[in-house]
């Protein structure tokens, strides 16, 4: 069971309806930018680490422009390195983007159906759920 395991999850909960900029409604705009986001405000915490993201998520194109992008946008070049790889890995055979991917079903039950089950079995591992209202996105 996903609540008995040691891991630890940072939560960001977006109303996607509310961005109206058509070039953030792309997929894989939103999804660039959306990285891109949690991992600058992390709070400090990350430094010299390596990326794992679900490789099913783009094609080789979209992960080599997103690679180039965390790197020149999270890594200035007079600070030390926040990412210093970025790994693609399939969810079917990573345990921790299986794990990843079932906090993000129970948030979703929680918020779009009304089903906080899953998420208050878990809510202990989560220790920053925040809510991000696009106001001119």
């Amino acid at each position: 069971m996903l609540r008995r395991q040691s891991f630890s999850a940072r939560v960001l909960v977006v109303d996607k309806r509310l961005i109206t900029r058509p070039h953030m409604r792309k997929r894989d705009t939103f999804y660039n930018f959306l990285v891109q986001m949690i991992l600058r405000h992390d709070d400090g915490s990350i430094q010299d680490a390596t990326l794992i993201l679900d490789e099913s998520v783009q094609d080789k194109r979209s992960k080599q422009a997103l690679t180039t992008y965390l790197r020149r946008s999270l890594n200035p070049t007079s600070q030390p390195l926040k990412i210093r790889a970025v790994r693609y890995h399939d969810s079917r055979s990573d345990n921790i983007i299986q794990a990843a991917d079932m906090v993000s079903g129970a948030v979703y039950a929680a918020y779009h159906r009304g089903n906080s089950r899953y998420l208050n079995q878990i809510r202990l591992k989560i220790t920053d759920l925040r809510e991000w209202r696009p106001q001119a996105q």
